[in-house]
């Protein structure tokens, strides 16, 4: 065992003080737990020695001690280990020489008192090289009084000496005034050994020791933190927040949260007591790794609790390690996981077995300390935000909840994975479509396809991708987002819509108030959907959408119920919800033939009245909408086939003619082509890319053309059938 000068200067002070004394003399049992607790600490004179190695002799074998140890069963109030049963016997053997001589064992004690008091003024001095330096460390980190670290250091004692806990034990269980061995044990007369014990008092606010009715422990990780001195304190209480394979998906915040929690965790005034802040959200997204790039994006360094410290034990862990990071000289932010568990309203335990009861009404509970006291500032991450008190959720400065993250997370994600590996852009492009794809998922594919690729580059990729895949199935998550990549180069440029206010100046005004409902109506393929998937990338949110076939129900009252659970995923999730269809849901009233078609109506239009974030739907047939439902949307967009000059540039970009030279007679005949092409939309150019791509193939100018005027025909003979089939009807 580590070297503790005070497991020898607690009994020592025991047996040379007369009070005290005097009841070791009248209890044989507790005389014999006195002597086992100094039995190896002490040096002996001859005439002990003598008894002693005659009871050795009497107990050298095996079954002779298991009697002795049934023997003392009854009367010990504990365990008892071969070589403590082997002790009391002794004891016991030697309490009647005691008896008629206790001089000659009490001036034992006081010699050897003595000389334990220098060996602990060296061990203090010693620092973190012996536990009782550590302990003093401890101590001056936590701010205890002399008597705190008094009382600290009898419990390290009681935890790692079984014979002193045993002596203190007995001599509690059999003494009624404790209060006086109390007093004389630890050197401090009553009032200063009351505020040390006061529930109100540093030492009982950390519950770091725990008491019965008769002695106080430390913890299996306290003790062993103390004893142990081969490893730093700091190493046992902290590691810097390292990135970590976690199978949770790719998280956001809203930018705001993210400048509020970037200035709060690195604040201007060094020294602000209660800098907490709580990042929250479902268990299924990575809060690990938003803290941390919050944290250095920040200018900050951060740091996490060792992940082997005992749940009951953090709550006192979070308190040390942030007065450790507190003494460095950078700037520092200690990131708690499972702020559930370790924020628990607890209020300091009352320390009876000293004989002083003291029970305030005004003692602070242990989370109120954790949040009021800690001199860094604080992240807190929680899957179970709803499990903290009330009182302790308002405590925080600000509270950010971590939301799905969107493609663009994704990629930033899989870029720092695979930056450095043999993949094709296309095969990340695939990666980043899986929605939900996290850090661990990419992980364990890389190191797939690293042992069942060889030098193959292809197989590589295909591996690679194929296992992220089958890791989304087996986690019952979608091989693609809501939102589609485009084929053709995309600008806002290329979409023609009628009215003032165009996508441009729509855009624009989201990113500063992100909230309206939007009604987007033309023809098909004019871009509409794709201008919704354009708004949420370039805002930074997901995209939920959510068609006829989604939410319709042939029960009464399910539509809207369905309805009303697609807005709530929406607010859930940060997400732009986009409403594909809208004409199924928007229908004019007045031509309603059933009672639900109304109700579905009137669902809608009070789900858009109430939500708070982007609302869009599309549609093709805007006459069809119910004319109140349109005085609901902030903005009503129509989307026109493309005029001449987008007409031109789109066809320049994909037949790969930009910067090439035409002749007059070739440009010519490509405009007037272009022109004769009705109701041309971006559609159109995006389904012959798409067959390109398919096959395999380039297209020349001309078969470009070509491939657009059929896509043009095909569209004009539907509308055509369609118009015959409306005559017929």
């Amino acid at each position: 065992m580590t070297f503790l000068p005070d497991v020898a200067r607690f009994p020592l002070r025991i047996g040379a003080d007369p009070e005290t004394l005097s009841h070791l003399q009248r209890e044989p049992l507790l005389f014999a737990a006195h002597y086992a607790a100094l039995q190896r600490v002490v040096k002996w004179p001859e005439s002990i020695l003598r008894i002693t190695s005659a009871v050795n002799a009497r107990y050298a074998q095996h079954d002779e001690v298991l009697k002795l140890i049934e023997t003392l069963r009854s009367q010990v109030p504990m365990a008892l280990s071969a070589d403590l049963a082997r002790s009391l016997a002794e004891g016991l053997e030697l309490h009647d020489s005691f008896q008629q001589d206790p001089t000659k064992y009490a001036q034992t004690c006081e010699n050897f008192l003595e000389a334990y008091r220098r060996a602990l003024a060296e061990e203090i001095d010693a620092g973190e090289d012996s536990a009782t330096g550590r302990l003093e460390i401890l101590s001056a980190l936590m701010a205890f009084s002399p008597a705190e670290t008094q009382v600290l250091r009898y419990a390290l004692c009681c935890t790692v000496h079984p014979p002193l806990q045993l002596f203190t034990r007995l001599f509690c269980e059999q003494r009624v005034d404790r209060n006086q061995f109390w007093q004389i044990t630890l050197e401090m007369d009553a009032k200063t050994l009351s505020t040390a014990l006061s529930s109100r008092g540093r030492l009982a606010g950390t519950r770091m020791f725990h008491t019965t009715q008769t002695h106080p422990s430390l913890s299996e990780f306290w003790a062993e933190l103390l004893i142990n001195t081969g490893i730093p304190l700091t190493t046992c209480i902290l590691q810097p927040l390292e990135p970590q394979g976690s199978s949770g998906e790719t998280s956001r915040l809203p930018p705001e949260d993210r400048e509020i929690l970037e200035a709060l965790l690195l604040p201007r005034e060094v020294g602000l007591l209660g800098i907490n802040a709580l990042l929250y959200g479902k268990t299924a997204r990575d809060k690990h790794r938003l803290a941390r790039g919050l944290i250095l994006a920040s200018g900050a360094i951060p740091y996490t609790l060792n992940p082997d410290i005992p749940d009951g034990d953090r709550p006192t862990a979070v308190m040390m390690a942030q007065r450790l990071l507190a003494q460095r000289p950078e700037r520092t932010v200690l990131v708690v996981e499972k702020a559930q568990s370790v924020l628990t309203r607890v209020y300091p335990e009352v320390f009876g077995f000293m004989g002083f009861l003291d029970e305030a009404a005004d003692a602070q509970p242990l989370d109120q300390r954790l949040l009021g006291e800690n001199p860094i500032p604080t992240l807190w991450l929680s899957h179970e935000a709803n499990r903290l008190h009330p009182e302790t959720l308002g405590r925080f400065l600000f509270h950010a909840e971590a939301l799905k993250g969107t493609r663009a997370d994704r990629k930033v994600m899989v870029e720092s994975l695979i930056e450095t590996l043999p993949v094709a852009p296309r095969t990340k492009l695939e990666l980043v479509k899986l929605e939900g794809l996290s850090e661990q998922q990419v992980s364990s594919a890389k190191s797939l396809a690293k042992i069942t690729a060889g030098r193959s580059r292809r197989t590589y990729a295909r591996h690679l991708l194929l296992a992220a895949q089958r890791s989304q199935k087996a986690l019952a998550r979608k091989n693609k987002d809501e939102a589609r990549m485009p084929v053709t180069q995309y600008s806002l440029d290329y979409l023609n819509s009628a009215g003032r206010f165009g996508p441009a100046k729509i855009l624009q005004s989201l990113r500063l108030r992100p909230q309206a409902s939007l009604c987007l109506y033309g023809l098909p393929g004019t871009g509409k959907t794709q201008f919704a998937e354009h708004l949420a990338q370039e805002l930074g949110y997901p995209l939920l959408t959510k068609r006829a076939s989604e939410l319709f129900d042939k029960y009464v009252g399910e539509s809207e119920k369905r309805m009303s659970e697609a807005f709530d995923q929406a607010e859930e999730e940060g997400a732009i919800l986009l409403l594909d269809e809208a004409d199924s849901f928007l229908a004019d009233r007045t031509r309603s033939r059933h009672q639900w078609e109304v109700s579905i109506v009137n669902e809608l239009l009070q789900q858009i009245e109430c939500f708070e974030g982007i609302f869009i739907c599309a549609t093709n047939l805007y006459s069809h909408l119910d004319i109140a439902a349109l005085r609901r949307f902030t903005f009503k967009l129509e989307f026109l086939p493309l005029n001449f000059e987008q007409r031109w540039e789109m066809f320049l970009n994909e037949a790969d003619l930009r910067n090439k030279p035409l002749s007059p007679s070739q440009q010519a005949d490509y405009e007037e082509r272009l022109i004769l092409m009705k109701n041309l939309t971006p559609g159109d150019f995006a389904t012959v890319k798409r067959q390109c791509l398919l096959l395999g193939e380039s297209l020349s100018p001309q078969e470009w053309l070509d491939q657009l005027e059929l896509e043009v025909l095909a569209k004009q003979r539907q509308s055509e059938d369609y118009r015959a089939g409306e005559v017929a009807a």
